[in-house]
């Protein structure tokens, strides 16, 4: 499934440690690139090796994907280079600040793709937002580069950027309520998977909860016990199948056009979409 509902977040010590992330169940395991040393970069290749023999024998092994942190342009190409391969699916960025940063990216993993013959594209961008000033600038970020498929969101982070508080979030705060329906809002539209970060703090089925009812598709987690219990909870639920297709029914119906329909274009789309995500 492409839906990513669970993003499984794998550390340093978890991968030198030889941590079985084929076996848990998770839609994409993120290896979080930002304090590995030369030798943890180096074994990555033969993991990324193993894994392309392993999705040879199981289409149900999760997409691999790197995490990167900010850093200076020359830091950036480098690791890129060493590290991007045809079996990693995404590169997701932490502490994005401005749509430069993601433009920046962008030309670094095309420029590697077309130099060895990739498809244009083919590895996907999830910019994280951890502060409010991305959030603030959220059109100017979507729009910088069209291998944006997702956003991750620290929502805790986020609160207490913009509060100055060191206390953890309350999830049914105004303030959150507002940079949550700003994000679902535009993720709904352009299709786009909306991510959020684990709480560390409070229950795990009411932070989920939330999570499937705000708009958010998937979640960012470091706890592998958990992801049984995210995949079942951010599934799109039966009603919202049926729902999604008996508008594409109507839409076949009318012979594709928008005349006679009781609903309206981008609604269709992106009903197609989440049938198109669940059949994955």
């Amino acid at each position: 499934m492409n839906y990513l509902r669970s993003n499984l977040l794998v550390d340093e010590l978890e991968f030198t440690g030889g941590f079985d992330y084929f076996s848990t169940g998770a839609d994409a395991v993120v290896f979080d690139m930002a304090k590995w040393d030369e030798v943890a970069i180096a074994s990555f290749r033969g993991h990324l090796i193993k894994s392309i023999e392993v999705r040879s024998e199981n289409t149900l092994t999760p997409e691999i994907h790197l995490r990167l942190a900010i850093s200076s342009h020359e830091q950036l190409r480098i690791l890129l280079e060493k590290v991007l391969h045809p079996a990693v699916s995404c590169v997701w960025v932490s502490d994005i600040s401005n749509a430069q940063q993601v433009r920046d990216l962008d030309v670094e993993i095309r420029r590697i793709e077309m130099r060895a013959g990739w498809i244009p594209g083919q590895i996907r961008l999830i910019p994280e937002f951890n502060s409010g000033h991305p959030v603030q600038i959220l059109e100017e970020i979507l729009g910088s580069a069209d291998r944006i498929s997702g956003i991750c969101v620290d929502l805790e982070r986020i609160y207490r950027d913009i509060t100055f508080r060191e206390t953890s979030v309350g999830f049914d705060s105004v303030l959150i309520a507002g940079v949550v329906s700003r994000l679902a809002i535009a993720a709904s539209y352009l299709n786009l998977r909306l991510i959020v970060v684990d709480s560390p703090t409070g229950n795990e089925s009411s932070f989920l909860e939330f999570a499937a009812e705000n708009g958010f598709s998937g979640v960012l987690t470091a706890t592998s016990s958990e992801i049984a219990h995210i995949n079942q909870s951010l599934s799109p639920s039966a009603d919202q199948l049926e729902v999604a297709r008996s508008l594409v029914s109507e839409w076949e119906k009318y012979d594709r056009r928008e005349i006679g329909l009781r609903t309206n274009i981008e609604r269709l789309v992106r009903a197609k979409y989440l049938l198109e995500q669940s059949e994955k």
